[in-house]
């Protein structure tokens, strides 16, 4: 009998799991696009890094580290919302749980080039549980390219407004 017990006590773990295996886009991986992370524009590097910096704090990026020598800006986000990566990258779904914040992690390589400069951007995009809380799961998501664009639009001297992201 104590043996009947434990494995009827095991059977809602089972049943759960195997949904969670059955149900599309669980294990999936997200899909590959490619993304141009690159341009040469027609501006000093100097000038292109002052047009990324005011790119970034309009668009609530904190940057974290940069070398201006080097050429590097690795800037952050955390975004305290569910659905705010909805059309900047595509998420893995997993069953039961859902996001309470996301980050998106920008890196820009801003190099001397023949023509002016050359810009590389990266985007990195996270979905998370509440932050400082341990043992919640996260999720890599794969950038659709729109961040990546908008820095090269104005690194390339488009107006601002005409690359603002929406929040």
């Amino acid at each position: 009998m104590a043996t009947m017990r434990c494995h009827l006590s095991l059977a809602p773990l089972v049943v759960a799991a195997a949904l969670a295996i059955a149900s599309p886009g669980f294990a999936a991986d997200v899909g590959f696009s490619p993304i141009n992370h690159q341009r040469i524009v027609s501006f000093s590097p100097s000038e292109v890094w002052s047009r990324v910096h005011d790119f970034l704090q309009n668009q609530g990026f904190e940057v974290v580290r940069e070398d201006q020598a080097a050429g590097l800006i690795e800037s952050r986000r955390l975004t305290p919302a569910k659905g705010a990566l909805n059309g900047f990258a595509d998420c893995p779904s997993k069953l039961f749980w859902s996001a309470q914040h996301t980050v998106t992690d920008l890196n820009i390589v801003i190099r001397p080039a023949a023509e002016g400069a050359r810009v590389t951007v990266n985007a990195a995009f996270l979905k998370a549980g509440k932050p400082g809380k341990k043992g919640l799961p996260e999720l890599s998501c794969v950038s659709q390219g729109v961040l990546e664009a908008a820095v090269l639009d104005v690194a390339s001297g488009q107006p601002m407004e005409a690359a603002v992201i929406p929040h």
